[in-house]
């Protein structure tokens, strides 16, 4: 398996909200999450919220000792 959370923005930047949207269904051990009001970088633009999202999906991907 192999761990993906695709995090899109909302209003998009490269990448279409309805293109993203479209991908996670195809794929159902994806994680998504998309951010309002946030564009192509969330790293960049909010990246305290991006970690929070990392990391409440983490646990779900990665096993606990």
């Amino acid at each position: 398996m192999v761990a993906v959370v695709m995090v899109h923005g909302d209003p998009p930047g490269l990448v279409r909200v309805a293109a993203a949207r479209d991908a996670p269904p195809r794929h159902p051990d994806w994680g998504y999450v998309e951010l309002s009001g946030v564009g192509h970088v969330p790293q960049l633009q909010c990246p305290g919220l991006l970690a929070e999202h990392v990391l409440a999906w983490l646990p779900s991907v990665v096993p606990t000792p």
